[in-house]
């Protein structure tokens, strides 16, 4: 009996070594599970930061793409702004302010002369304003249009008229120069032109001021309005700025001035100097003082 005992025993430190070696085995298997989930954990942050990396790299693109996009169209208005100022300057010198004197340099070769001899400039039956034996000449090329001569005309014309014209000191002339753009510059100068060939030439320089004076409500049915105030017959006035010797007069001025050097209005030759822009009246002053000392 005493030996069968001790037989059973190993057996019990059998089963023990067991148990030892499965909690090892279980020990041993933890690690695995922990390494697993970092594993798992610093795969799922780098796709987080992958995928961050991936979406800043799209917002920096689409800046990019807008930045980009809106400093062409900024590129694309600041040249279509240039070409109209460039337009205007070379159309319309009075472009500018207007408030720079005439340079006295003598004019380069390829330049348009800055004066030529009254004679060549045709006066005759012109609307007139003045003492026809004035010692001073100014014939004026303008568009009744043209927001620059309406600003000689706000700013400067009064004082001409009052100190100069009204004196007897200076003789005004007025011819048309009505630029392509403006629509309705050749229908305000037929309309003037048919009330001085109805009233003569004060009649035509009230005319002359109503348009200029009431410039923004200016149309051709207000040409209309504005001449029969002034006093022209109807029926006479509509046949008049529908002829073809009106159109015929107003486009030999436009060829005149050109051919002299005029490209924009207003422009002025002072006896014959020209004078480009809505100057100021302290400009026209002094050429005008100057052509009176000589």
């Amino acid at each position: 009996m005493a030996e069968t005992k001790k037989k059973s025993t190993p057996k019990k430190a059998v089963a023990a070594k067991k148990v030892v070696k499965s909690v090892e085995t279980k020990k041993v298997s933890t690690p695995k599970t922990t390494t697993t989930k970092k594993a798992k954990s610093n795969s799922s942050v780098t796709s987080v930061i992958l995928g961050l990396i991936i979406v800043q790299f799209i917002v920096i693109l689409f800046l990019g793409i807008s930045v980009s996009t809106q400093s062409d169209e900024l590129s694309q208005i600041t040249e279509k702004v240039t070409r109209i100022d460039s337009f205007f300057a070379s159309n319309a010198p009075g472009y500018g302010d207007g408030t720079t004197a005439p340079s006295a340099q003598a004019p380069s070769a390829a330049a348009p002369a800055t004066k030529v001899e009254l004679s060549q400039l045709n006066i005759e039956g012109e609307p007139t304003l003045g003492n026809a034996d004035a010692p001073v000449t100014i014939v004026e090329y303008s568009d009744y249009e043209c927001p620059f001569c309406g600003k000689f005309f706000s700013e400067s014309y009064s004082q001409l008229k009052e100190q100069y014209i009204d004196t007897g000191l200076v003789k005004l002339v007025f011819k048309d120069f009505p630029l392509g753009f403006h629509n309705l510059a050749v229908p305000a100068s037929a309309a003037a032109n048919c009330v001085q060939s109805q009233l003569g030439d004060a009649k035509y320089f009230e005319m002359h001021d109503k348009i200029f004076s009431t410039q923004s409500s200016l149309s051709v049915a207000n040409l209309k309005v504005w001449a029969l105030e002034i006093g022209v017959e109807e029926s006479e006035f509509t046949s008049c700025i529908e002829s073809e010797e009106i159109l015929s007069e107003i486009n030999e001025d436009l060829a005149e001035g050109s051919r002299h050097g005029v490209s924009g209005t207003p422009s002025f030759f002072i006896n014959g100097n020209l004078i480009v822009g809505a100057q100021p009246f302290s400009v026209l002053a002094q050429m005008i003082e100057s052509e009176l000392n000589n």
